[in-house]
């Protein structure tokens, strides 16, 4: 249900349009940190993080729906910087530079789980606040 008024450019009869309503509260999509999977190591001169990620997309309506879920993965442009896709799963049906996408059908009430995980090497006093938020709440191996 849609209550409010939008400023739309013209749409030809049989064309085809897309709208944004905003967010629908009856598809979940949790993004979790994946501890058990997710560890930052340390080597004399390089940092190690694995990073994994769960996300439950939940479908909470009385018919199916088809999601389509884009997910960032970092790059390195900066020499000495190694990043390296882990896990991919399902299978995404695209990963262009920087995006993962997933296209998933759900029937009513579905739960489904995607996980992803990465790793990025950098050198020991290197910051990265990309993923400084993260490296917080990961625990060190040696």
């Amino acid at each position: 249900d849609l209550i409010g008024s939008a400023a739309i450019d013209f749409v030809a009869p049989q064309e085809k349009a897309e709208v944004a309503l905003g967010v629908d509260e009856r598809i979940k999509l949790p993004l979790e940190l994946d501890s058990r999977k997710s560890s930052k190591t340390f080597f004399s001169r390089r940092k190690l993080l694995e990073i994994a990620y769960e996300i439950t997309v939940e479908n909470l309506k009385d018919a199916p729906v088809k999601v389509s879920l884009s997910e960032p993965m970092p790059v390195s442009q900066v020499e000495g910087i190694k990043v390296r896709e882990e896990e991919l799963d399902p299978k995404p049906v695209s990963s262009e530079r920087g995006i993962v996408t997933w296209d998933l059908d759900l029937a009513p009430k579905q739960k489904r789980t995607v996980r992803f995980a990465y790793s990025v090497e950098y050198p020991n006093g290197m910051d990265l606040p990309q993923v400084a938020h993260v490296e917080q709440q990961l625990k060190v191996k040696k």
